[in-house]
């Protein structure tokens, strides 16, 4: 029913609102299709109007380009954008907010967010409020490739949350006018019972969230030797690495399609699997230009692992120029899809560490960050952290601190992460001036130093 009623509720919608999410989504539907030369030329063309706004009112960008003797200007290819230093999250935290916020917009254009730090750096910055369509069209494009409508329900298996902030009313109107739902389940204690409860009343439904438990989901389910009654239309899995065996498990016990679809806190819906080669990953050139780059920060050539560097084409408030979000990606041959969108090939992050408590429960490093080092507000005074299991019921937390740093903030930490861990599970705190990295050049944000059976 909502299908064909869609072409005439959601511009009615963006006549009453002045939104324009649903047209934008259209235009994605269609520009998918379009040649990769033609959408490398409208990144180009935003990049331009980015890096003229980030010269003329960020502080921080203008003195690269200065201290490089450039003008935006100079930068007017995507070959010549290599020009340009990598930025990471440690240069925006040393610099936020004064140094790296457009001086020129007003401040109900700024929407504070904060990253988990997964990646062992946690992050304070600002999305663009302004910026909120193209956000909202990219997950809703993105949703439509994997055959997800409006009518369909989601069930999420992510960290622990409270309601999702916004609008009350949100989630009652979407059900009164599409009949869909959304429905959380703490990964810290979701069960086959409070999966099968929450599919009450659910006729058509989309799976959501972190692979490994979603997987364990499905194990547990095999174990039990039970049958869902309705099966999920697709999983759509994010913020880990979903790994060969997890796919498996979660495609033979749930009966349908799982996808990738690479997001971060900084930057939502970046690239999704291709529903015609879902070893293949679909980059969302509208909304970021994605580079893989080689240790000395030059484009990786094709079939090569790199360094996954992004560029927000729509953040105007705090631009992210050229920004290392931590993770490893491989640059792809075009996708005999025939889409022209670019391609990333094996990517992998940092969140399938993981380690097991003695009471059983699984531990990520998604989690540990968003749990504690999040949601528990210790950013100000943390610069890096790394858990080392050392025996089955120790853990070892390395913290290098910031000022402000304190015993009292030290007890809480410990407080936070015993929480965390159950009672069994011995906490150790240790003040480092750096955690060192692996042969490899990455730091482990879980690090196991003892043998332990895959979960």
């Amino acid at each position: 029913m909502y299908s064909w009623l869609s072409p005439f509720m959601y511009p009615a919608y963006e006549r009453f609102t002045g939104r324009r999410f649903w047209s934008l989504t259209q235009q994605l539907l269609s520009l998918q299709w379009r040649s990769r030369e033609e959408l490398q030329a409208r990144a180009e063309a935003r990049l331009q109007l980015l890096l003229r706004h980030a010269y003329e009112h960020v502080p921080y960008y203008r003195q690269l380009f200065q201290h490089l003797g450039l003008v935006p200007d100079d930068v007017r290819s995507f070959g010549q954008f290599s020009a340009l230093p990598i930025t990471s999250k440690r240069e925006l935290r040393a610099h936020f907010p004064t140094q790296v916020v457009a001086d020129n917009l007003p401040s109900r254009r700024r929407r504070l967010a904060k990253t988990s730090g997964s990646s062992g750096v946690p992050l304070e910055f600002f999305t663009d409020v302004g910026a909120r369509d193209i956000r909202a069209a990219s997950l809703d494009f993105f949703r439509t490739l994997v055959g997800i409508s409006a009518a369909d329900s989601q069930i999420a298996i992510t960290s622990p949350r409270e309601h999702p902030r916004g609008n009350p009313l949100q989630e009652p109107l979407r059900r009164l006018v599409t009949g869909s739902s959304s429905r959380y389940l703490s990964v810290l204690d979701v069960t086959v019972a409070s999966f099968c409860a929450a599919l009450a009343g659910v006729s058509s439904y989309y799976l959501h969230g972190y692979p490994s438990y979603i997987a364990r989901l499905a194990r547990e389910l095999e174990r039990q030797g039970l049958r869902l009654r309705r099966f999920p239309k697709v999983v759509l899995t994010d913020s880990e690495t979903l790994t060969p065996p997890e796919a498996q498990q979660i495609t033979r016990l749930f009966r349908c399609p799982v996808a990738v679809h690479y997001e971060s806190h900084e930057f939502q819906s970046m690239a999704l699997s291709c529903p015609d080669n879902p070893r293949i990953l679909h980059v969302n050139s509208e909304s970021i230009l994605l580079e893989i780059v080689t240790e000395d920060g030059q484009p990786a050539p094709v079939g090569e692992r790199g360094h996954v560097i992004i560029t927000d084409l729509h953040n105007y408030v705090m631009p992210f120029i050229r920004y290392d979000i931590g993770d490893t990606a491989i640059v792809g041959e075009p996708c005999p899809c025939g889409r022209g969108l670019p391609i990333l090939e094996g990517l992998e992050g940092r969140s399938t560490e993981q380690l097991r408590t003695p009471q059983g429960a699984i531990i990520t490093a998604a989690i540990l960050g968003e749990l504690v080092f999040k949601r528990q507000n210790f950013l100000a005074h943390v610069a890096e952290y790394q858990a080392v299991h050392t025996t089955p019921d120790t853990v070892v937390l390395k913290i290098v601190p910031m000022d402000g740093f304190t015993h009292d903030t030290e007890a809480a930490l410990h407080t936070a992460v015993k929480r965390l861990l159950g009672p069994e599970m011995q906490v150790a705190l240790d003040l480092v001036s750096q955690i060192p990295r692996e042969a490899n050049g990455k730091r482990l944000i879980i690090k196991s130093q003892i043998a332990t059976d895959s979960p």
